[in-house]
């Protein structure tokens, strides 16, 4: 045990003492009782190597309790809302690319820069600065866009498409982009449409401790302005495509709702408002800013929200038990030493600091910060510089 402790020392810089008291203090009882502990942390422990770190999260939480009781969680401390109603799964059947043998996700970006992808809408997203690589994607952009003849020369609808369509059968490319301000990708956009954001529609949401609630709209969309919701259902009716046919965002929360399940679950909210022939956008709304925890469910007539999970100790396997997940480290040094920079190589993490978000996409347009700062930083050691 006394080498083992030292090898972990080692490993991670920590003192073996420190770790010692670490561990008193998550899980030693006081007075026969286990201490109140929670394990809360940040994007930048579990993306690291997200399946090792995570499970290693989860196999601790599990020996320390730090679930389903008060003050007991393990979650991390974000501020992303992460309610949303997942789409349909990537059709990896349909993928170009593959990793030893095995089908993967499509690389866009390398889609995009061997001059493979045709049509584009861009609805909310900085794409071209939020790509890999990203000034090797403008200038593919650029190329295949304002750099492949024809150009949009008329107001005129049908000769506008025929353009885009010769444009297209001359190997460019066209970008629509839907969005509520200028960014990068609107250098290229042949289409660019006003986009109606938060406040501007009605719409329910469910944060990190899965209350759902319901967002009111507190103001009108300016001008020809729409919510995506309506920009992607006249696409899909135009394209012959049944079941675009809402009128507002009710009609596809209660849509939706049937389709929910697990942690997210709110059918049993919709079809309590249906039975009663009130809108379900109404019935949340009555709720107020609290809202209602999910996953919902029907108790003595009446809709109630699930405070915590597990507070029964009660797991999704067979025997309702938890199970420890393994974690092999031995994986995650044989992908760094696959994936990682070589010995010629200085690898570069784009952080971010309090007042930056990340590669300044949306700041730029924030004259308070971009006088404070002007250019996204690098921070390095004193060693590695001197060396590179």
């Amino acid at each position: 045990m006394g080498s083992e402790m030292c090898i972990r020392d080692r490993i991670t810089g920590v003192p073996v003492e420190k770790m010692i008291t670490a561990a008193e203090l998550l899980a030693k009882p006081v007075d026969g009782q286990p201490p109140v502990a929670s394990l809360l942390y940040e994007k930048g422990l579990y993306w690291s190597h997200n399946y090792e770190d995570t499970a290693a999260l989860g196999n601790l939480s599990v020996l320390i309790g730090a679930r389903g009781r008060p003050g007991r969680a393990t979650s991390r401390m974000g501020g992303h809302q992460r309610g949303g109603a997942s789409g349909g799964s990537y059709p990896k059947d349909k993928s170009p690319d593959e990793f030893m043998g095995n089908k993967v996700e499509m690389d866009t970006d390398k889609w995009t820069a061997e001059g493979k992808t045709r049509r584009v809408w861009s609805i909310g997203n900085n794409w071209t600065h939020g790509s890999g690589a990203s000034n090797y994607i403008a200038d593919r952009l650029r190329e295949m866009t304002r750099g492949t003849e024809p150009q949009i020369t008329s107001a005129d609808p049908a000769v506008v498409v025929q353009q885009l369509k010769d444009r297209l059968a001359a190997g460019g490319m066209l970008i629509v982009q839907s969005d509520i301000y200028d960014n990068e990708t609107t250098e290229f956009a042949d289409l660019v449409l006003p986009a109606a954001t938060w406040g501007e529609d009605d719409f329910a949401r469910n944060n990190a401790e899965r209350r759902l609630r319901l967002y009111s709209r507190i103001a009108d969309a300016p001008g020809e302005a729409k919510p995506d919701w309506w920009a992607v259902a006249q696409v899909a009716q135009k394209m012959g495509l049944d079941g675009f046919d809402w009128t507002d965002t009710n009609e596809i929360f209660e849509e939706t709702g049937p389709t929910m399940s697990g942690r997210k679950d709110y059918s049993q909210l919709v079809a309590f408002a249906q039975e009663r022939g009130v809108p379900a956008h109404e019935l949340l709304r009555s709720y107020g800013t609290t809202g209602i925890q999910t996953p919902v469910k029907i108790v003595d007539g009446i809709p109630e929200g699930t405070v915590r999970m597990h507070e029964d100790l009660q797991f999704k396997t067979s025997n309702g038990k938890s199970n420890f997940v393994f974690v092999d480290l031995d994986e995650v040094r044989a992908r760094n030493e696959l994936l990682g920079p070589g010995d010629d190589e200085m690898w570069v993490i784009n952080g971010r600091v309090n007042h930056l978000w990340q590669s300044l996409f949306d700041d730029k347009r924030k004259p308070h910060l971009i006088q404070r700062y002007p250019v996204s930083f690098i921070e390095i050691s004193p060693e590695d510089a001197e060396a590179y």
